[in-house]
């Protein structure tokens, strides 16, 4: 009987982060140690997987369950470099070779798996961003072929935790929309359909943002729009409670200025962060320092321009991400607060994420 058999073989496997700073996969040696799933061979060169052709039936992989609490309500970044030599398709179009993550949640299974090419190719990376939903209920990384055959080789695999977004939606009162111009009501800054933010909706599924995690709602009360003398309307003040899986060392804010001036540091707002040990943490957002003008943006200090989108008359609209670091003895968030304090500017908040991520 003619053998052929498949090869996995891996180097350089980078430690990955996982709950804030927590490792998912701590090295190659690891992978030796761990369940296998049909009857591979395993030998601790670089990590050499053998199958024979009868045995290629099943899914024949290396496997690791994560705990639940790892993942659950993140957004996660796999990403690795691969090579292959004959890799053959399996029975169905979504088998192959498979760097994959099984997941379980209240609604069902949810598969993670990073794009494998069938064939022979050089070297490549492959890389997928996702969200693990709260309800998570079981994860597990499968290393290995799916009623397939060939030969990869696998180098610098990482499984990022990026953070935990935080939504805003129950304190939100505006969305991206305004179909009519200064009648109170908005959306957006309540400047009309031609001076409002749909054409960034098609946007914000991204997960990542210049390589930022954030998660944006979307509808017709997705963002905070806060009170100012140009938007009466807004929010005084929004309070937004948290349920935060572990402390994080940063906060991260994607927003935007409408009606901002291109000149000037003044507040146009405040952050309060409070956390479960009683502690609690101030941040005054300043324009032309912590965030800019949506329209034609430019960065500033401490704000990235991380989205951009051309309007109808060419010009361009955009939104900041901004950092702000938090207190090692704040604990777990339970809370956030914005207070509007701008003299002109309307204040934008789209999204906020905790991170550990610097």
């Amino acid at each position: 009987m003619k053998t052929a058999y498949w090869v996995v073989v891996l180097g350089g496997w980078v430690s990955a982060t996982a709950v804030f700073g927590q490792a998912l996969v701590g090295g190659v040696n690891e992978l030796a140690a761990w369940p296998k799933n049909g009857p591979l061979l395993v030998e601790m060169a670089d990590l050499k997987l053998n199958l024979l052709e009868e045995d290629r039936a099943g899914f024949n992989a290396l496997q690791r369950n994560f705990g639940v609490e790892q993942l659950a309500g993140r957004i996660v970044h796999m990403s690795a470099e691969v090579r292959g030599e004959d890799i053959l398709q399996g029975t169905r179009p979504y088998y192959g070779a498979k760097i994959q993550v099984d997941a379980t949640t209240g609604k069902g299974p949810l598969n993670y798996g990073l794009p494998i090419p069938l064939g022979t190719f050089d070297w490549r990376r492959v890389e997928r961003t996702d969200y693990y939903p709260a309800d998570l209920q079981r994860a597990a990384l499968s290393v290995g072929f799916q009623e397939s055959a060939g030969t990869l080789w696998l180098r610098n695999f990482r499984v990022d935790v990026l953070g935990w977004p935080i939504s805003i939606a129950a304190a939100a009162n505006m969305g991206y929309v305004d179909d009519v111009a200064g009648d109170g009501q908005g959306g957006w800054a309540d400047q009309g359909p031609e001076n409002d933010a749909r054409v960034l909706v098609p946007l914000l599924k991204a997960l990542t943002y210049e390589g930022l995690p954030f998660m944006p709602e979307v509808g017709e009360k997705a963002v905070l729009v806060m009170r100012s003398p140009k938007f009466p309307a807004g929010l005084p003040a929004a309070m937004v409670a948290v349920k935060a899986p572990g402390p994080a060392r940063f906060l991260y804010v994607l927003h935007a200025l409408s009606r901002g001036t291109p000149e000037g540091t003044a507040g146009v707002g405040m952050i309060t962060v409070v956390g479960d040990e009683g502690r609690s943490q101030q941040f005054v957002v300043r324009e032309n320092v912590d965030v800019g003008n949506w329209q034609e943006p430019q960065p500033v200090g401490n704000g990235r321009v991380v989205l951009k989108a051309q309007r109808a008359d060419g010009g361009e609209n955009g939104l900041y991400a901004s950092k702000f670091a938090l207190n090692a003895d704040l604990g777990n968030i339970c809370e956030l607060r914005f207070i509007a304090q701008s003299e002109r500017a309307v204040w934008i908040v789209v999204a906020v994420t905790a991170s550990d991520m610097p």
